[in-house]
């Protein structure tokens, strides 16, 4: 494990911020090294680790830290039986990585939401495959993906139940003002454009092209209006693809998952006392590469082209493009409300 004492120690900072604060407690965690069933067999390592998805979302925090300790300490102890050479600490020093860049992304918007509890299963019952003879991966990479979870739940914290509440409340028109596209007048619409599936996802690289010349432009108030009008319009067409694809009229549920998805990254990055540092431009990147990579592994399953459905393996980050969208169009409008209030 880590030495806070050692001076080329990257916790000598502890308790500069959370991140340094989670680890060094992890650090100071006393736990047992792994024994030797816990390297070799699946059943031996659950043992070592408890009941992890138990003690990850019902557990007291000091039961956690040790949690975390237990996959680092595996991860470690795996390391060093196949590479002997190796810094045992790596492991440790990873995590830390892991840690600060989820930190950072969510700060602007961009980090993965708090894992659930069927997400953490299912990297526990990869422990089983890791342990086979001819594994794909190791159990180090298992362990580690692991503590990131558990330790991302920790750093996640709760959101009171007002806070959550103004983030609905906040929220709520813009998606109401992008689902309003859905069902307005042919005539009010591009030719095809939320129509078709085709013309629909067309649409949002025209938009997100539009978008891009506004933000460089930097034209005031009324580009930015339009901006956020343009985003509402990418959200729209994020949603009538996805639903496009699973051959759904009605468009409600999905609404409500984009809400839901907006509201926890805004929560989770305290944005609505930092609007400025929501990041545009990451959501533009994101919007664009979800809808390509959907877009083509749609057609080849159409065509027949791919061995399996690829298509929902990225639905997910499309759902994620629209809920950034919503919250870029939440973020302009902050933005323009800040600079209203200050002339």
């Amino acid at each position: 494990m880590f030495d806070p004492d050692r001076p080329d120690s990257p916790l000598l900072h502890a308790w500069r911020d959370d991140v340094s604060a989670l680890l060094y407690a992890v650090v100071a965690a006393d736990v047992p090294d792994p024994d030797p069933a816990a390297l070799v067999s699946a059943g031996g390592c659950l043992r070592y680790l408890g009941d992890v998805v138990d003690v990850a979302f019902n557990g007291e925090e000091e039961a956690r830290v040790a949690l975390i300790a237990r996959l680092l300490a595996l991860a470690s102890a795996t390391v060093e039986l196949r590479y002997p050479d190796l810094d045992p600490t790596t492991p440790q020093r990873r995590l830390e990585r892991m840690l600060r860049r989820w930190e950072h992304e969510r700060r602007r918007g961009a980090g993965r939401p708090r894992p659930r509890a069927q997400e953490l299963e299912t990297r526990v019952a990869m422990l089983g495959s890791a342990h086979a003879p001819v594994a794909l991966i190791g159990v180090d990479v298992v362990a580690m993906a692991i503590a990131e979870l558990v330790a991302v739940h920790v750093l996640a914290g709760t959101t009171s139940v007002e806070e959550g509440m103004r983030c609905v409340g906040e929220t709520e028109p813009l998606v109401d003002a992008a689902a309003a596209l859905l069902s307005a007048p042919r005539d009010e619409r591009a030719a095809g454009v939320y129509e078709h599936a085709g013309a629909t996802l067309a649409h949002v690289d025209h938009a997100a092209w539009q978008v891009e010349q506004l933000n460089r432009d930097s034209g005031g108030r009324e580009d930015a209006l339009w901006a956020r009008a343009l985003w509402l319009e990418i959200a729209a067409a994020l949603v009538f693809g996805l639903d496009a694809y699973e051959r759904r009229r009605d468009h409600g549920e999905r609404w409500r998952e984009v809400q839901e998805l907006a509201v926890e990254k805004m929560t989770l990055g305290r944005l609505r006392a930092a609007p400025r540092a929501y990041d545009l431009h990451d959501a533009l990147d994101l919007v664009r590469s979800s809808s390509l990579a959907f877009v083509g592994a749609w057609l080849d399953e159409a065509n027949g082209e791919s061995d399996q459905a690829t298509a929902p393996l990225v639905a997910e980050r499309l759902l994620d493009g629209a809920a950034r969208a919503v919250l870029a169009a939440w973020a302009i409008g902050r933005r323009l409300d800040e600079e209203s209030g200050a002339q």
